[in-house]
């Protein structure tokens, strides 16, 4: 299913989207058995899930968030891995990790928060970015 087609049926099944919660999350550098990725192919393959369909997404949305029951709002899950504050904080439980297509991408996508804070602007929205910490998940026991 694309994701043009995703909207579609979300308009025609219930004619607006009050919060989509995006949680992109691929994290390819702890796993051993992704040492052969070149560099590229680790950031290639960290930004399509992260950023790229995250943003495919949520720019297929507005004209269904502007309809939103109350106040139109959007989720996304990031992670503190993305703080250029915390990447420089030799205190940082981080510090030392080399995460960088993992930690690039979500830098990234705080970026993409904000751009859509401002794009959303006009339709009083909430724009929200979440750190829930490592959570448990198909990947992640």
């Amino acid at each position: 299913m694309t994701i043009q087609k995703a909207a579609q049926i979300i308009e025609a099944e219930h004619d607006r989207l009050d919060v989509p919660v995006n949680k992109p999350a691929l994290f390819l550098e702890p796993d051993p058995s992704n040492a052969t990725l070149t560099v590229r192919q680790r950031f290639e393959r960290t930004f399509v899930p992260n950023l790229f369909r995250q943003a495919s997404v949520t720019e297929a949305m507005p004209p269904l968030l502007i309809k939103a029951d109350g106040v139109p709002r959007t989720a996304s899950v990031s992670s503190r891995l993305g703080s250029l504050a915390n990447a420089l904080d030799p205190n940082s439980a981080f510090y030392e990790n080399d995460f960088r297509s993992y930690n690039c991408s979500k830098a990234a996508l705080n970026t993409l928060v904000l751009n859509y804070a401002k794009m959303l602007d006009d339709a009083g929205s909430l724009v929200n970015v979440v750190c829930p910490g490592q959570t448990e998940t198909q990947r992640v026991g």
